[in-house]
């Protein structure tokens, strides 16, 4: 047998796999015997990993779900907090964020959004109608392009069913947290 560098470590070797030729068709059946064997026992090896693996993902989550939860109580009353002192932690709109020994909150204005309010046939047509078809609607099958819209949003919003709008959300960080949280990232964590 001849040695073999091996691809993960430098280094390291390790034995070539032996090549084993059957000579007669009964070694050919062995051989393929022998094949068969092996793919029942990795099966059952892959099989047994994915139980554990399982096992693993429901512990997690049970272990997660109260801590996700209380991340949510929390969220939603420090909301509330500033909700209801907007002004004088904000210094009556000064700023929008506030600065606290264990992290930050802030209203922030998410990115503008195009919102369908009635009927997308309705839309299209409208946008048909209004001579606006190569700036609003894609090419070869007529769909909404929202960026379009957003990049024009006077004569976006003049097209009936269509609405673009900005919402300010309201965010936290804390300094020993992983990053920011809003609203919909909170409710993300409660779904996962």
């Amino acid at each position: 047998m001849g040695k073999k560098k091996g691809a993960t470590k430098p280094g390291v070797t390790r034995e070539a796999p032996t090549i084993v030729v059957p000579q007669d068709r009964d070694a050919a059946v062995k051989a393929l015997a022998r094949m068969g064997e092996l793919q029942r026992n990795a099966q059952t090896i892959a099989n047994e990993a994915d139980k554990n693996i399982s096992r693993l993902q429901e512990g997690a989550a049970a272990k997660l779900t109260p801590i996700r939860e209380e991340l949510m109580s929390l969220f939603a009353g420090l909301k509330a907090f500033a909700d209801a002192r907007r002004g004088e932690l904000t210094k009556n709109g000064a700023t929008k964020t506030i600065e606290l020994e264990t992290g930050l909150m802030a209203w922030k204005d998410n990115p503008p959004s195009v919102e369908i309010i009635t009927d997308e046939k309705q839309v299209i047509d409208a946008i048909t109608s209004m001579g606006l078809k190569d700036q609003f609607l894609t090419k070869p099958e007529p769909g909404l392009n929202r960026q379009a819209m957003l990049k024009a949003p006077e004569l976006a919003s003049t097209v009936p069913g269509i609405k673009i709008g900005q919402k300010e959300a309201f965010r936290v960080k804390p300094t020993e947290g992983t990053g920011e949280l809003t609203e919909s990232n909170v409710e993300q964590l409660l779904k996962a």
